[in-house]
């Protein structure tokens, strides 16, 4: 048992019965700087992407995600407080950290019956970095939200650049999308994640706001 409260992404909360609630819980620096830009972007790229006129709420918090483990325990231990004192309906999980995933490297990984998304930053590169990783985070938040055999039906429509989806063996809830060109684009995505000068300082709390109907809010620091 991991402690995560699960996914309340349903049906009924699809049709408009209330926004969607994501947290977006990003490691300090690349990962920070990447979320800030998501909570802004996602709402309406999400809104857009659903079949009704849903409302999405992204909340980004800053704080070092703890390292990798087996089944992503210790990740799942620290994240479930989270959603549960904030009421989030989905969680994603922005790590500076490589994700294992086979040969490919694993860009983003959707752990279905926790409601949790995990996206590792390195996967994506040096170039194009925000665009691809946002199209990933879609892709796996829209598919949060179906079943599975929605998910394989309605097939990709995010995902901008090299990567597939791919169901893992025995695991049909979880969903992973895998990055092409290996350990090359890895290592260009660790040299773009460590770069001190695409670093912009983490802003602090403040109000929410607003993107064409669809609330967002800013960053808020946590140790």
């Amino acid at each position: 048992m991991t402690g995560v409260p699960g996914p309340r992404v349903t049906a009924e909360r699809r049709t408009g019965a209330g926004p969607t609630v994501v947290g977006v819980l990003a490691d300090p620096g690349a990962p920070a700087e990447l979320a800030q830009r998501l909570a802004e972007e996602l709402p309406e790229l999400l809104g857009d992407q659903q079949d009704a006129d849903d409302d999405w709420d992204v909340r980004v918090e800053v704080l070092r995600l703890p390292p990798q483990s087996p089944g992503h325990r210790r990740l799942l231990d620290a994240v479930g407080p989270r959603m549960r004192e904030e009421e989030w309906d989905l969680a994603v999980c922005l790590t500076d950290s490589p994700l294992r995933g086979g040969e490919a490297p694993l860009a983003g990984e959707l752990l279905g019956a926790e409601g949790v998304v995990v996206v590792s930053v390195p996967a994506f590169g040096g170039v194009s970095v925000h665009r691809r990783l946002r199209g990933v985070v879609a892709e796996l938040l829209t598919a949060a939200g179906r079943d599975p055999e929605e998910r394989a039906d309605r097939g990709a429509t995010s995902l901008v650049g090299p990567f597939r989806r791919v169901v893992p063996d025995e695991e049909t809830e979880n969903l992973h999308v895998l990055a092409s060109r290996g350990r090359l684009r890895l290592l260009a995505g660790m040299v773009w994640d460590n770069r001190p000068w695409r670093l912009a300082p983490t802003s602090g709390s403040g109000p929410p706001m607003r993107r064409n109907g669809r609330r967002c809010a800013s960053t808020t620091p946590r140790p």
